[in-house]
């Protein structure tokens, strides 16, 4: 995903909006009480009518722990997204 530097608020049609911001909080991700993602420079997404998600770059995901999958779909805002499965704990 782009930085926010790179990508300026997108309006789309109907008013559709996506804004990028960086976030300095600490954002913990576990999976069944296993931490698998710790940042402290999280990109937030906030788009027209979904709740605010936040990116978190790649270096800060135990990636050992997932999987990709065969699935992949295309936003006109965001660009395409790959998307990843958890091992579980054997990973």
């Amino acid at each position: 995903m782009p930085t926010p530097a790179s990508h300026p608020p997108t309006t789309g049609t109907g008013g559709h909006r996506v804004d990028v911001e960086r976030g300095s909080q600490h954002v913990t991700v576990t999976i069944d009480g296993r931490v698998v993602a710790e940042s402290t420079h999280p990109l937030l997404v906030h788009e027209t009518g979904l709740p605010v998600r936040y990116y978190l770059p790649p270096e800060d995901v135990d990636l050992t722990l997932f999987e990709p999958t065969d699935s992949h779909t295309t936003c006109p805002f965001k660009g395409e997204a790959a998307y990843w499965t958890y091992r579980g704990a054997a990973g």
